[in-house]
Parts: structure tokens; sequence; C-alpha cells
């Protein structure tokens, strides 16, 4: 059987082993897991939703990481189908814009995107 997750041990961007658990919200399914009516008596796969902090680096992140195959199998957000999140990231980027006057020589990153909205 295929690994379902993986536990994260070390930090994602400074490899330090120095991570305190902040949050945990039990084990969770997956945010676009959704059930057929057909299927509401079926045991839904839940992984552990825990936030864990750096004390190295600062980032928090989430101490599991759940197998691509089972979590994009059936994976049907995309954020560009939204015209209202559309709308919201262009007011991101302008009161962005707005505070600290980036130059065009600056690079912009958008961590949490799924399809690159906010990036456009």
């Amino acid at each position: 059987m295929k690994q379902v997750y993986k536990r994260i041990k070390k930090c994602r961007v400074c490899n330090s082993k120095n991570l305190i658990k902040y949050l945990d919200l039990g084990k969770t399914p997956l945010a676009n897991s959704l059930i057929e009516p057909k299927d509401a008596n079926k045991k839904e796969m839940r992984f552990p939703l825990e936030v864990l902090y750096c004390n190295d680096c600062y980032l928090s992140q989430l101490s599991t990481v759940v197998n691509p195959e089972i979590l994009f199998s059936d994976y049907i957000y995309r954020s560009s189908i939204s015209t209202t999140f559309q709308n919201h990231c262009a007011q991101i980027v302008e009161k962005v814009s707005e505070m600290i006057n980036p130059s065009k020589s600056e690079l912009a990153v958008d961590i949490a995107s799924n399809d690159g909205c906010l990036q456009k």
C-alpha cells in the first residue's frame, strides 16, 4: 500500500529540527473531499491537521504532507474560476503596491496559490 502521508521532522526551509507544534485541530478530511450522497455511509480518510513553528527561521508549516496522488486525485478547486476571487486578488495587489511601492525589478512570489491567480 502507498504511503498515505508523511510527518515533517525538519523545517521545510532551513532543515532545522527545532520545531514546535502550536496548533492541533485533530484529524480532518481533505478540504476538497466531497462525499456523494450515495457514499455518505463510507468512512472518509482523515489526516492530522497540525501547525508547526520553526524556532530557527520562524516558518509556520503543516506537520504532515499528504501523498499527492491522494491529495489531488479528485481536486476540484481552481482559484481562477471565481471572478470574486480574481477581483479580491486584484485588490490585494493594489493595496500592497500602495503600501510598499515596489520597483519593477523586485520579485513577488505567490506562495499559497494553486493556479497563479494572485500572481497574474
